[in-house]
């Protein structure tokens, strides 16, 4: 086996910037290890999470819930593909919901992202910052909000920056 110190070294989180579809608004990140940023190009990712963001809208969509039409996107490059995720937030009678939508490709090809296999982990160790941050931040602000809408303005001009929590 590998030296440990190699699979669990920090792994770079940068903001590409905000996706819209229709009147939803997604905040976008990139997580790679330190060796593949450079292969990470930001157009091409912020392009995956605004499909990912249409197929949860066209294919994850439930009438029980009021979506705030808000959330993250993550394209994590791992060491044997790639993965795309997309969180959004809703209401659901007073409480705060999350929903996801995850698709993966081996070999880092976007072009090859099929919806992710829920026998497949659905984010890994360095995800977690992000999903921590993510989520504290929408409870805070939907929690000081009039309505869904204010809380999405104010929601998606907080960005996480790396060593932020």
């Amino acid at each position: 086996m590998s030296d440990l110190r190699t699979y669990f070294a920090a792994r770079p989180t940068w903001f590409l910037g905000l996706v819209e579809v229709d009147d939803w608004v997604i905040k976008a990140y990139a997580i790679a290890p330190s060796d593949a940023v450079r292969d990470v190009p930001s157009d091409r990712a912020l392009a995956v999470i605004r499909q990912a963001v249409s197929n949860a809208i066209e294919q994850n969509l439930s009438t029980e819930f009021v979506y705030a039409r808000t959330g993250f996107g993550l394209i994590h490059h791992g060491r044997k593909g790639v993965t795309a995720h997309v969180f959004y937030w809703s209401d659901w009678k007073g409480t705060a919901e999350c929903h996801g939508w995850a698709e993966y490709a081996y070999g880092h090809a976007y072009e090859g992202l099929e919806p992710l296999d829920q026998a497949e982990p659905l984010f890994c160790g360095w995800d977690f910052p992000v999903l921590e941050f993510e989520t504290t931040t929408w409870l805070e602000v939907a929690g000081a909000a009039s309505s869904l809408e204010n809380a999405q303005a104010e929601y998606v001009s907080r960005i996480f920056s790396p060593g932020q929590r």
